[in-house]
């Protein structure tokens, strides 16, 4: 046991932690003054250079000795400074959000307030492997330059922090203003010592009215939805002015999902419970104008990118397809499909239904594991073989686009790209024909004739498309993400070079043309 002097006076507080890359993992625990346990956590002590720096928020134990338990080297040592740890240097995605260090999975409390975006994820500050899950917080005013801020939920004896969601509470239900922000999260009981034998739970988290994002959100000690079945979790939540109820949806076990109402956000009720074909956790449901003007149909999503469309009345969800795919394509090469438990922000205003996805990318050798996808703006069309997402990149990232030159060619083409940064290339070609794109040691191949893609090795499908084809590629540091048919297919794929520029080679069997594009003001 260690004791560790945290200075008083003004200024956050930060117990700075090395984290080294290999090593056996040990449980860390913090008691306050009184000996009373505030933190548990697993990390990898060592000695010499670690691999990079975590942190632990101790501004409410200002002028306080905390206590310190790990098996650790003799020559491992704590710190008490005024600033977050820096972050490590490594080459970085420019219009992807990654952790600073660690591993993220799911995006949680997706939240558009007071002019920002919001960004909550799943996160071991402890290291790049899952686990320790707490919610890491990134702020945006543009959803293209995050700044990542202190984590916003922790683990404590109810469990480690699990996914969750973030509304405005208008009306001030839960005690803690009008518009304050509240946060609904599984608490998942038994994943640690502190919480062992203590079941998983939905509960309520607060950030105030009138206080700022700056540290962690308040938890309540709510617990809006007990325990129902083994791993029930990941509740979304907004409000139905039509039944004039909040609604929550929750994945409860196997392929099974609850819808809950609520008037006040603490006592919920389920109103339905549905089972959807090969779905599984992250629910979220959604209402979308069908080719943005038309009638409303709601959209039932799950964490695969399977989605249901059909009607809900603010008690059931009546779905009216099949199982539709959100995602035509993108594996790591152990097979695993990369995009996962996308979420839709909360708090827009003017209808706008813009999604984030998790990309489970390994990112070899860099502190962090696992990027966001680029901001999507999702749409409800009709196509030949019915209603369809489109899900083209958000407005606010395409106003940063810069367009510096297009050719129209037929035959060869090449284009030089001298900037070690993120750049979109459109390509369009006529109906029936052929073509090639190869950037980057990747090589796309068009066959219209077959109604098919084939990029890094993998066939996606254009079903039902006719005509010509316009198609996008946006290339960035650890991934590159693939539009087409009017952005209703959509996939990502590891993009690992040693540098973003170099030589695009392009093909086509008829007249095309092709348009290169950078971003301005990115992460980077």
């Amino acid at each position: 046991m260690m004791t560790v002097p945290v200075p008083d006076g003004a200024g956050k507080k930060y117990l700075w932690l090395p984290v080294y890359r290999e090593g056996e993992e040990k449980r860390l625990r913090l008691y306050d003054g009184e000996g009373r346990l505030f933190y548990e956590s697993v990390l990898v002590p060592g000695e010499g250079e670690p691999w990079f720096t975590a942190a632990v928020e101790l501004s409410e134990h200002a002028g306080e000795t905390v206590k310190a338990e790990i098996d650790a080297p003799a020559g491992w040592s704590v710190s008490v400074r005024e600033k977050r740890p820096p972050a490590p240097a490594c080459r970085r995605p420019q219009l992807h959000f990654a952790p600073e260090s660690g591993w993220m999975n799911d995006p949680n409390g997706l939240l558009y307030q007071d002019g920002h975006w919001h960004m909550f994820f799943q996160h071991n500050p402890f290291g790049a492997a899952w686990g320790n899950m707490h919610w890491g917080h990134a702020v945006s005013a543009d959803l293209l330059r995050w700044t990542q801020l202190d984590e916003g939920l922790s683990p404590d004896e109810t469990g480690t922090m699990y996914s969750g969601s973030g509304i405005r509470d208008r009306e001030g239900l839960l005690g803690y203003g009008k518009d304050a922000a509240a946060f609904f999260y599984t608490a998942a009981g038994g994943n640690g010592d502190w919480s062992a034998g203590v079941p998983f739970t939905q509960r309520i988290a607060v950030r105030p009215a009138g206080t700022d994002w700056s540290g962690a959100l308040r938890k309540t000690g709510i617990t809006a939805v007990p325990f129902l079945a083994e791993g029930n979790r990941d509740p979304k939540v907004f409000f139905h002015p039509e039944s004039g109820a909040y609604i929550m949806a929750l994945y409860l076990e196997g392929n099974d999902f609850g819808l809950f109402r609520s008037r006040d956000l603490r006592n919920w009720e389920m109103s339905q419970r549905l089972t959807l074909e090969k779905a599984w956790e992250c629910p979220d449901l959604f209402p979308l104008r069908v080719n943005e003007m038309g009638e409303k149909k709601w959209v039932f999503w799950a964490a695969d990118g399977y989605y249901f469309i059909g009607d809900f009345d603010g008690f059931r969800f009546t779905p009216e397809t099949g199982r539709l795919d959100a995602y035509a394509g993108g594996k790591r090469p152990d097979g695993v499909r990369i995009p996962y438990a996308a979420q839709t922000f909360s708090g827009l205003e003017s209808g706008r239904i813009v999604s984030v996805a998790w990309l489970r990318l390994a990112n070899c050798g860099k502190p962090y594991t696992g990027v966001m996808s680029v901001p999507m703006e999702l749409r409800l069309v009709r196509t030949p073989d019915g209603l369809r997402l489109r899900m083209p990149v958000c407005s606010e990232v395409n106003r940063r686009r810069r367009v510096l030159g297009k050719v129209y060619f037929s035959g060869r083409e090449s284009l030089l790209w001298e900037e070690d940064r993120a750049f979109q290339l459109r390509f369009v070609l006529p109906a029936g024909a052929s073509g090639r794109v190869r950037a980057l040691g990747m090589e796309l191949e068009i066959r219209l004739a077959e109604k098919a893609l084939y990029f890094c090795g993998e066939r996606v499908a254009l079903p039902g498309w006719t005509g010509s084809l316009g198609l996008e590629l946006l290339f960035d540091e650890d991934v590159v993400e693939l539009r087409a048919a009017d952005d209703t297919v959509w996939g990502s794929w590891p993009c690992n070079p040693p540098s973003l520029a170099g030589e695009i080679l392009l093909e086509s069997s008829a007249g095309a043309w092709a348009e290169l594009s950078a971003f301005v003001g990115g992460m980077r």
